[in-house]
Parts: structure tokens; C-alpha cells; sequence
């Protein structure tokens, strides 16, 4: 109960990559089963025999596709060569937004964050303790990001916001070969659509079962006291 009014709350607050071995010919060919989304707008999943496809809507233009992604297990598969690729599950995650920690938490991958921004205004307990201890980094502000101190990180992935698309530190993390997630839940217009974003990141972790049974119970306590307020 507790974990579901936190996760609400965050988002509310928040609403005020390499390519590898490509193959275009594999691009539009139908997917083996998709994700259903029930409330959010933004993202897509599509499942292939030995990859992932995660596809992110435009928020500012309609019907044009924001980024792609093709998530593999084996480094050896083919993917179609109009997205990024990313090796998953991922072991290391630099994350540009503390709104961000709610959804890694629950999934219970919070262990993987070993950079984050303004590390001063972090408010999750593990984040905090763990920078504390010296095991997480601070990579300066989301909008100016150490560059330096991020590719010395390594970090398997940096996940930052769409606002984050034409800022040269982001651009010059991506041609350093460290993959770009956009994660633009703060966009949706509901909160039931920010807080289907968990099956997002989950796919990143190979979590989509424990994200999909995380987010209907929001759902349900969500419509619950819904009704009660009605």
C-alpha cells in the first residue's frame, strides 16, 4: 500500500546507444506478440524471437516516432538498424531524474543507479546512503552532465528526459557509444499513463511480469479511491 501512494505521489509531483550488427530488411516485419498498454500514449513493446523492440511516440509531434530501441540478450543477434541497440538485462544505469529511483525501486533493480544528477536533491533512502558511501556518483546538472566523469562510469545505459535530446553532454555520451534512454513519462496526460511507464523501464531488466503485476494493482487502488471520491 505504501509503495502504491509513493509511486502516485512521485508522479504526480513530476506532471507540475550503439547500433549494433544491423539488418534493415528486418525492419517492419510483424512482431511474434506486442505489449498491451492500457493508459499510456508514449511507448510501445513489440516481441521478436531473440529481441525487443521499445518505441517511443513524439509527445511534440504527432504520429512521428521519438527513439527506438532493440533489446538483446545474446550480443551476437541481428537487429534492424533504424534504433538503438542495448544489451539487457542492464547491470549499471546513470539516471538524470530522481523521479526516476520510484519506478527502479520497486522493480528491485535501485542497485543498478551508479550515477545520478544533483545529488544533493535525491530523496530516496538507498540513493542518498549509497552516494553517502562513495558508490554512486554525482554527474552535476541533468541539463549540463559531466561528460568526463560519466564515460569514466561506464555505466551500461544513461536514462535521462526529452528535454535531454539537444543538450551537446547528452549528444557527446552517445557518441562516446554509451546508449541514450529517453524516458518521457512526465509527458502523459493522466497519472495512470506516468505510471504505466514502470513497464517501460522494466523491459530494460527484463522485469515486464513483476512491472505488469506492479502496475494493475496501482491500477486497481488507483480506481478504487477513485470511486470513493466520486
Amino acid at each position: 500500500m505504501k509503495q502504491i501512494l509513493y509511486i502516485l505521489t512521485v508522479l504526480f509531483l513530476a506532471g507540475c546507444g550503439n547500433k549494433g550488427p544491423g539488418n534493415s530488411q528486418m525492419y517492419g516485419v510483424k512482431p511474434d506478440s506486442s505489449m498491451h498498454i492500457m493508459y499510456a500514449e508514449g511507448f510501445s513493446v513489440d516481441y521478436y524471437q531473440n529481441f525487443k523492440r521499445v518505441t517511443l511516440s513524439d509527445p511534440w509531434k504527432p504520429g512521428a516516432v521519438f527513439a527506438r530501441y532493440y533489446l538483446v540478450e545474446d550480443s551476437i543477434v541481428q537487429t534492424p538498424d533504424d534504433g538503438v541497440r542495448i544489451q539487457v538485462p542492464l547491470k549499471t544505469l546513470a539516471s538524470a531524474s530522481c523521479t526516476q529511483y520510484a519506478f527502479l525501486e520497486m522493480l528491485g533493480v535501485i542497485h543498478t543507479v551508479k550515477g545520478i544528477c544533483n545529488a544533493k536533491q535525491a530523496y530516496n533512502p538507498y540513493i542518498r546512503q549509497t552516494f553517502k558511501d562513495s558508490g554512486i556518483v554525482d554527474l552535476g546538472d541533468p541539463f549540463q552532465m559531466d561528460v568526463e566523469r560519466c564515460l569514466l562510469l561506464k555505466p551500461e545505459a544513461v536514462m535521462v528526459t526529452g528535454y535531454n535530446q539537444l543538450d551537446a553532454h547528452v549528444t557527446r555520451l552517445s557518441e562516446a557509444g554509451i546508449p541514450i534512454i529517453f524516458n518521457n513519462e512526465w509527458m502523459e496526460p493522466n497519472l495512470l499513463g506516468r505510471a504505466e511507464w514502470i513497464r517501460f523501464v522494466a523491459c530494460f531488466y527484463d522485469k515486464e511480469t513483476l512491472a505488469d503485476s506492479l502496475y494493475r494493482e496501482v491500477v486497481n487502488h488507483y480506481l478504487r479511491l477513485k470511486t470513493l471520491a466520486a
